[in-house]
């Protein structure tokens, strides 16, 4: 018993240690388990998990709502945080995941996460140009099922793109989204964790450098200074050039458009947000050509939610295009294929563009040791070391304009690991057995890597449905290498990373490229010819999904107007991803944070107008 100061202080100490110890043994048992529960775990083939326990075909009333909001990801996020700020406007976001848990705040287990109940588990269709290395041709095509949605499962790299991505986008048709027009979006979301001139500082979404700090760094950027290519603040003034990676990170936590935007307004009473409720269409007024509302199921029931004033499809670029599809919006002969009544005929699933990746790997005198589990949890509960850090990545550079003045390639540094470190941890593998046995030869104690991507590749693919059931997955063609002057690209961007082998930088540390992909060893060893077939067996979609509903005036090459909204159907918006309507020069989720900020004011603006 603490019965005096002294005693007290003692009693303090001992409790908080003991809580500390609860902790640290409460989080590395979900690790262990997490991981051996990815390890071995198997993805669903469709939908049908939601539809069980459904006795009756009878459907439910949920309630009468103002905006209906389907997806919680990183814009529907922040649309729901946002227009529930109106106390009178009541909102219901539906999200077909589950809860956020724990594991998912710990960015190195990002992986694990991918193998996970919290990713949908699509592959992609057949592949005739690529996806060579994988079982069936088929790459593997994540995206989030969880409160926040992608943003949940990413490798949480922060890129704005470049300001002529924006610029461009205006020029296509869509007034008000040139980079001047939102660029006070980008700096309401960020809350920027280091000196910028550029960067927001008390927006929702916390943006920092990668911790903690490794030598290769140094290594990486001196190498590329070498090459002409200097250190630069790439969401500054300048994207062009070599920094640190500045990651959606706070005190060492993953910060997802749920703990952004979501948790913190949890108790606002007029948001209903709704998890494990999978829609399954837009409910529109076949005569006025009006959405009135939303069917979903949930736990074994059929329910219609109405709304008052619209439904944003928020449920990103591979989903949202399924779900209209099924509510008779797309494209008309696939509609009537599937004997689906038609609404609207858009070029909905159309236009389906990503970027392109290879992964280059080294052998080098450079070592990092082993850090024990306990340890890494040990700084991880301070916010420091290693599982502070999405899928190690340190350090990235982009390069070579393009005729519009944006980058065309990518470099992302990732360092080696060590040996048994759990980001190291094989996963059940989509490769093929030849190349399986390739990769375990890769040593993470002193192995690093160069991913390599093409930021504007030429190829397009499509999202289409398999049938006029929602227990059916959307069928992805990622249409990879469809046109060969991506592969031209690839190639010579790879050839540009190898050559920094020659720098001073890189020869200190004794880097060689490793790439022994077997289906290619009938070609000399590192020649075009071998580079080509490897790139056609490794190269894979970064699952950077953009374009399926796009942004625009012509109601033959886009799906919704500047204002979001489906041509030709009232009341009814998409905002995600799937509206960009060019690919942007950096990582996705960024902007489809600002989408969701834009089109917030762009919403409250139009109903203060209507009152007005």
């Amino acid at each position: 018993m603490c019965v005096n100061v002294q005693s007290f202080v003692v009693c303090l100490l001992v409790s908080t240690n003991s809580a500390n110890e609860f902790r640290q043994n409460y989080l590395e048992k979900i690790i262990l388990d997490k991981v051996n529960e990815a390890i071995s775990y198997d993805f669903p083939q469709d939908n049908f998990e939601y539809f069980r326990g459904i006795e009756k075909s009878s459907v439910d009333e949920y309630g009468t709502f103002d905006f209906i909001i389907v997806g919680s990801g990183s814009t529907g996020s922040v649309l729901a945080r946002r227009l529930s700020f109106i106390k009178s406007w009541r909102i219901l976001l539906l999200e077909a995941g589950e809860q956020y848990d724990a594991f998912i705040d710990i960015p190195s287990m990002y992986s694990f996460s991918l193998r996970s109940k919290h990713n949908w588990g699509y592959n992609t269709t057949f592949q005739k140009y690529g996806c060579k290395g994988m079982v069936n041709n088929q790459c593997s095509y994540p995206r989030g099922k969880i409160l926040g949605g992608s943003s949940s499962i990413n490798g949480l790299i922060y890129t704005r793109g470049n300001p002529q991505d924006y610029d461009n986008w205006e020029k296509l048709g869509n007034p008000g989204w040139s980079y001047k027009n939102v660029e006070s979006y980008f700096r309401k979301l960020e809350n920027t964790q280091f000196p910028s001139k550029k960067l927001g500082r008390s927006g929702p979404l916390y943006v920092n450098y990668s911790v903690p700090y490794v030598s290769m760094q140094d290594t990486f950027s001196e190498a590329f200074s070498e090459k002409g290519i200097f250190e630069t603040e790439y969401n500054g003034e300048k994207q062009f050039g070599t920094s640190k990676i500045q990651s959606n990170i706070k005190r060492g936590k993953r910060v997802s458009g749920y703990n952004a935007y979501i948790k913190p307004i949890s108790q606002r009473t007029n948001l209903n947000v709704s998890t494990e409720a999978f829609v399954i269409k837009i409910l529109i007024d076949d005569s006025t050509k009006k959405a009135y509302g939303v069917r979903f199921v949930k736990k074994g029931r059929i329910f219609d939610a109405t709304s008052v004033k619209e439904v944003i499809l928020s449920a990103g670029a591979i989903n949202s295009p399924q779900i209209l599809m099924l509510s008779g919006i797309g494209p008309e002969h696939l509609l009537n294929e599937y004997n689906i009544p038609l609404v609207k005929d858009l070029p909905v699933g159309d236009n389906l563009l990503d970027q392109i990746a290879y992964n280059i790997h080294f052998s080098s005198n450079y070592t990092q040791n082993t850090i024990p589990l306990s340890k890494q949890v040990e700084d991880f509960l301070r916010g420091e070391g290693l599982f502070t850090a999405p899928f190690n990545g340190k350090s990235l550079s982009f390069v070579k304009p393009d005729d519009l003045g944006r980058p065309t390639v990518e470099y992302v540094l990732l360092p080696p690991t060590g040996r048994n470190h759990y980001t190291s941890r094989p996963l059940a593998s989509p490769y093929i057995p030849s190349i399986n046995e390739e990769m375990s030869k890769i040593d993470p104690k002193n192995f690093f890597s160069i991913t390599t991507i093409i930021l504007h590749p030429k190829s397009k693919g499509k999202v289409t449905i398999r049938s006029n059931k929602a227990q059916d997955f959307p069928e992805i063609d990622s249409n990879i290498f469809s046109n060969e002057e991506d592969l031209e690209t690839l190639y010579e961007a790879i050839q540009f990373a190898i050559s920094i082998t020659e720098t001073g930088a890189f020869k200190k540390i004794n880097a060689s490229v490793y790439s022994p992909i077997p289906p290619c060893f009938e070609h000399i060893l590192y020649s075009k010819q071998y580079w080509y077939c490897a790139i056609r067996y490794m190269a894979l979609p970064t699952y950077h999904s953009m374009g399926t509903t796009s942004m625009g005036m012509d109601e033959k090459t886009s799906v919704v107007n500047h204002e979001l909204k489906i041509h030709g159907i009232k009341n009814l918006r998409v905002a995600d991803c799937g509206v960009i309507p060019a690919t942007i020069s950096g990582h996705t989720n960024g902007p489809a944070f600002m989408i969701g900020e834009k089109l917030s004011s762009i919403i409250k603006e139009e109903y203060k107008a209507k009152r007005a």
